[in-house]
């Protein structure tokens, strides 16, 4: 019967160890996305504030002719 107690023992230990590093992982994966929103919503309101109403080149220059393709399923 001592052995049955120690062997439960251990695994709980094991259990509780792994619940641990689980829980670990968790709460350093929502404070790494939550310093990424913080960063990106900085960067969208710092280009919000530029203001300026000037279209990028690569959006100034309009094509010749537009090109398109189609696909058949079935």
């Amino acid at each position: 019967m001592k052995n049955k107690s120690s062997a439960t023992l251990v695994r709980s230990f094991l259990l509780l160890g792994v619940m641990s590093l689980l829980l670990a992982g968790i709460a350093a994966s929502q404070t790494q996305e939550g310093e990424a929103l913080k960063a990106s919503e900085e960067t969208m309101a710092t280009a919000g504030k530029t203001g300026s109403p000037t279209i990028p080149p690569i959006d100034a220059a309009l094509p010749a002719t537009f090109e398109t393709a189609s696909f058949g399923l079935g």
